[in-house]
């Protein structure tokens, strides 16, 4: 309570009163599904950002630390390969999947995927050719994330 200036000009009391609603209105429910969506994806991209930051100090890490292995070239109806394994990966296992994910028609994903590489492995195209990869690479992953493990590369 505190004392003001009337309309009429007499001084007096004004009491103001607020009256809340045991539930919510619409718009305030509306307000707060939203302020928790904006929450929820705050902590999303945060979480993304984490195994990104993870996924690059490991890719770099890698990268830095184990140059591929040249294999020797593969020819697989007419077209010569060149075969590089990364991480201890053997060229003969490389090898025995070329013929396989050179022939096979590329996926519509983005990345298109190739079927015919090691089991449990993702392996995906590139410079496609009447849907057929001309070079690609094949890699294990782990959840949402292709660590640094074996891994081989072709391309023509």
């Amino acid at each position: 309570m505190r004392n003001a200036s009337n309309l009429d000009g007499s001084q007096g009391a004004i009491t103001i009163t607020a009256k809340m609603s045991p539930t919510p209105s619409k718009e305030m429910a509306m307000h707060l599904l939203q302020l928790s969506a904006v929450r929820l994806t705050i902590a999303a991209l945060s979480a993304l950002t984490a195994v990104i930051s993870l996924t690059s100090t490991a890719t770099a890490a890698t990268a830095s630390s184990s140059a591929g292995k040249t294999c020797p070239s593969l020819t697989v109806s007419g077209t010569k390969y060149e075969i590089t394994v990364f991480q201890g990966y053997k060229c003969n296992k490389a090898e025995t999947y070329i013929p396989k994910l050179v022939t096979s028609k590329v996926g519509k994903g983005s990345p298109p995927r190739v079927k015919g590489g090691p089991s449990g492995w993702h392996c995906f195209g590139a410079a496609i050719r009447n849907g057929l990869a001309l070079s690609g690479t094949c890699k294990k992953k782990v959840g949402l994330v292709y660590p640094p493990g074996p891994s081989f590369d072709w391309t023509s």
